[in-house]
């Protein structure tokens, strides 16, 4: 382990300021296609690389997001950004026995999607996006996160 890793639920206290402050400014005239967009992403499985057994990551995604309303349509495009709390970890097998090391980084992410309207409040969509920070573990500088695609269930208030 290294001495900069944070805990998960240090962000939380952040993540309830921007939901709160989302959910102000979305009630404002002309501000309410542009908006907070905090998430949490999980990956994990086994790698290509030899070297390593097993791999995860979490991260915590916060940024704006700009949506477009087309005419007459319930499909609304939007792209977004922000900054990308990644924490990752990795399980290495040797001769010896296994050793697993962690360690977290700060970077950014994009992203571009799409949703459609089933209703005045609930939303169906696809999400892609690409996050990317540096960690270090086993004495090597890695390059973490990645490429995310996924669909969404969202509620407005």
């Amino acid at each position: 382990m290294t001495g900069r890793r944070v805990r998960m639920l240090a962000l939380y206290p952040l993540w309830r300021k921007a939901r709160r402050v989302y959910s102000l400014t979305s009630r404002l005239p002309g501000t309410n296609r542009l908006g907070f967009q905090p998430s949490l992403a999980l990956s994990g499985g086994d790698g290509d690389n030899p070297e390593f057994e097993y791999g995860y990551t979490v991260e915590q995604h916060l940024g704006i997001r700009k949506t477009w309303d087309l005419q007459n349509s319930k499909i609304h495009p939007y792209i977004g950004g922000g900054v990308a709390v990644i924490y990752a970890g990795l399980e290495q097998e040797n001769e010896a026995g296994g050793k697993k090391e962690d360690d977290q980084g700060i970077g950014g992410w994009i992203g571009t999607g799409a949703y459609w309207s089933l209703t005045e409040s609930v939303n169906l969509g696809l999400d892609i996006r690409y996050s990317q920070a540096d960690v270090e573990m086993f004495s090597k500088e890695i390059k973490a996160g990645g490429t995310h695609a996924g669909l969404t269930i969202g509620y407005n208030w």
